[in-house]
């Protein structure tokens, strides 16, 4: 796999951002509700802007997690739960964003999946980067409309990382992401076949899998080592 070199620094950052964003993060912009205990941090850069949402830390956002009834939300079928989670603070990170200026959305988790929210929400964006760790399903799988105007749709999925493979009923990832899956054996897999990936699923621990310090680890120690640069 080939990147750019500004693509590796925008996927090396995100790995750390979302571990931050469990604790916190400096210098940036808090955008958080009350009601849904959903957390976003905008850093706001020179060249480049970075939205990360925090993942699932309390109760209250599995309830929302199992919300799965799907929800019609800017012209595609979606995650009920999630889009509540999303709305109740989307208007005020969207305020703050130049949509003719380099933006990354980047998470973990519940957090991964809020940030593909993001940017289906962002088609007017002319630099547009999406990074996600252990990203649960946010889309309806039946749904004929694909993400085609992002620079970068990566989503890193760990052996035995059961989020991942939730919802399981009618939900599916989004056909153009490119997937980086770390199996139980060690490798780092582009695009995995299907039938691979549910082998695999089981032979691991599925809450060590979860860790977003596991998959910064795997993310930097693998998946940086192995891609090529390109101009």
């Amino acid at each position: 796999m080939k990147l750019p070199a500004s693509s590796r620094e925008c996927i090396e950052r995100a790995a750390s951002y979302s571990l931050q964003s469990y604790s916190d993060i400096p210098n940036c912009i808090r955008i958080e509700s009350w009601w849904t205990s959903s957390t976003a941090f905008v850093i706001i850069g020179e060249n480049v802007n970075y939205v990360v949402f925090r993942g699932t830390q309390q109760p209250q956002d599995w309830l929302f997690n199992i919300s799965a009834l799907p929800y019609r939300y800017n012209r595609r079928w979606a995650h009920a739960g999630f889009v509540t989670a999303h709305k109740s603070v989307w208007k005020r990170i969207r305020r703050l964003l130049d949509p003719n200026k380099r933006t990354v959305f980047c998470g973990h988790s519940l957090g991964a999946a809020l940030a593909e929210l993001s940017a289906h929400c962002c088609q007017d964006f002319t630099d547009l980067s999406l990074v996600c760790f252990g990203k649960p399903n946010v889309f309806l799988a039946r749904s004929k409309q694909s993400m085609t105007h992002l620079q970068v749709q990566i989503s890193f999925v760990s052996g035995s990382d059961v989020v991942t493979r939730i919802p399981k009923l009618c939900y599916r990832p989004d056909k153009n992401q490119t997937m980086v899956y770390f199996d139980n054996d060690g490798r780092t897999i582009i695009n995995p076949e299907r039938d691979y990936v549910k082998t695999d699923f089981g032979l691991g621990d599925s809450v060590s899998d979860h860790s977003m310090d596991g998959y910064r680890k795997l993310v930097v120690g693998n998946f940086l080592n192995i891609v090529e640069l390109r101009g």
